[in-house]
């Protein structure tokens, strides 16, 4: 049908006594599937880096531990230039519990028991970067739930900094108190 593909093909040739080449044993393997799924990864591969690089929010997955401890296992998109963190200083100096703002612990609890519950959580709370400024983000939440034990196995989610919009609203209820 004219259509190119693509094969792996081996050969070993035969020869006579005088080294001249009188047959070819081989065999010759389909592999057009392979290339054609490993060309896909590729075109994946190239636009989630794209996505996470653009992003400006990050995305992430954290899972539970045999001994109940919550372990990050990934981020995505805008996490270092959120955090100031890379991933592997994040999980170093603790992760999200060491980089939450104190004030907003018991936020984080109820957040937690939400997920605990199979339920999504929306939640605004601060959190302090690498620098030690004080962040506002939005984290969106979502349980990973293990239908089997019936119990929650991860969290799945994304974190928008919202930094600026709360300092626009702590402007304008001053700006009204003043008024």
């Amino acid at each position: 049908d004219g259509i190119y593909h693509w094969f792996d093909t081996r050969a070993l040739p035969m020869r006579d006594v005088n080294g001249k080449i009188i047959k070819w044993f081989g065999s010759s393997t389909d592999v057009q599937k392979e290339r054609d799924m490993r060309e896909a990864l590729q075109e994946n591969e190239e636009r989630y880096r794209l996505i996470s690089t653009a992003a400006s929010d990050y995305m992430f997955y954290s899972s539970f531990e045999e001994n109940g401890s919550l372990k990050h296992r990934w981020v995505a998109g805008a996490f270092e230039t959120i955090t100031g963190y890379t991933f592997k200083e994040y999980i170093e100096i603790g992760g999200w519990a060491a980089a939450l703002h104190p004030d907003d612990k018991e936020q984080d609890i109820k957040d937690m028991l939400t997920l605990k519950s199979n339920k999504p959580s929306i939640s605004e709370i601060r959190t302090f970067t690498k620098s030690g400024k004080l962040v506002w983000v939005r984290v969106y939440a979502s349980p990973v739930w293990d239908e089997r034990t019936n119990s929650l196995k991860g969290i799945t989610g994304a974190v928008q900094d919202i930094t600026e919009r709360k300092t626009t609203e702590q402007e304008l209820r001053k700006l009204y108190v003043a008024i």
